[in-house]
């Protein structure tokens, strides 16, 4: 018989890679979107249901219709580097309810049906760096400095406390940077990506890219969902980290999607600052002695792939 996986947040970033390799590997998958009525009820063809799970019976109303195998809560209130503070302003209520009372719902259901397991996505936004560069890894402790990293961090202790006082088979990932095709406006990944189409729309235009030697810890998006699914068939839950393992620079980065793209680096002028934020990396060691190395892509691929979107709907 297909596993049964339901997918909570199916059509973020995440939600959607997990969605569609989830699908290609034979899954039976439901999808979760947020909803804009109080009602769980299916709204396409594709079996995507939009409910309110922080709301406990319409949760279990939906987790006994669907039974899944697996879950896994891809979901999350949040925004880009510059956009977040207005978000936690706005949205702060439906951010502790996504990423807390959700998966409080999802803890007390999987406690009347222990042969699901379930997959949190947490983030590296739960830590603080240092000058130092130390590696964040799974006994870290965490130091939140938004709502955002503390409501994570909330989820992360409800993790472990369900798994290790009531045996539940839940699984923590924390999650550094990455991106993929499906990155939205205002995040990183994304905003490289419009500056390098603009170049290719106007060979006559030049770019800046400030903060370039801001080092960061980031991963292609898809090695991560395809080390999340691998984990699950491991008999032991736990957490884990998931990072590239290296540091690289923001000019770095973009090079190699130039590269990629065929576009001159002399067109655009790469500024340093004296004020770059302590890089914060991961140590992604338990994970890769589980499934070995799951890095298959550069994470450059990813602006690539957002860049070749808009040059494709340029032409429709």
């Amino acid at each position: 018989m297909k596993k049964r996986a339901l997918v909570i947040g199916s059509r973020g970033q995440d939600g959607r890679l997990l969605h569609e390799k989830l699908k290609a590997q034979s899954y039976e998958v439901v999808g979760i979107v947020r909803p804009k009525l109080q009602m769980a009820k299916p709204i396409d063809k594709e079996g995507l249901f939009a409910v309110d799970l922080s709301n406990r019976e319409l949760c279990w109303e939906l987790l006994n219709r669907v039974k899944p195998d697996v879950i896994f809560h891809t979901a999350a209130v949040h925004g880009g580097k510059f956009d977040m503070d207005r978000v936690i302003q706005i949205y702060g209520l439906e951010m502790i309810r996504c990423h807390v009372g959700i998966s409080q719902n999802i803890f007390e259901w999987q406690a009347k049906n222990p042969q699901t397991s379930s997959h949190f996505f947490l983030s590296s936004q739960m830590f603080t760096g240092s000058t130092s560069q130390e590696q964040i890894d799974e006994k870290s402790i965490p130091n939140p400095i938004n709502l955002y990293g503390e409501t994570k961090f909330q989820c992360w202790e409800l993790i472990k406390l369900n798994r290790e006082r009531f045996g539940l088979n839940v699984y923590g990932h924390i999650l550094f940077n990455h991106g993929s095709r499906y990155t939205r406006p205002g995040f990183f990944t994304h905003n490289i990506a419009v500056k390098l189409f603009d170049l290719i729309q106007d060979p006559t235009k030049r770019t800046t890219i400030n903060n370039s030697n801001q080092l960061l810890d980031i991963s292609h998006s898809e090695d991560f969902i395809d080390a999340i699914i691998s984990v699950d068939q491991i008999s032991f839950p736990q957490d884990f980290v998931l990072s590239s393992l290296e540091l690289k620079s923001i000019g770095q980065i973009l090079q190699g999607a130039m590269t990629l793209l065929g576009i001159d680096i002399d067109r655009v002028t790469l500024t340093e600052s004296p004020d770059v934020v302590p890089p914060l990396k991961g140590d992604s060691a338990r994970i890769r002695g589980f499934i070995g190395n799951f890095h298959k892509r550069e994470f450059s691929e990813a602006i690539v792939e957002i860049v070749d979107k808009m040059i494709w709907s340029s032409r429709l």
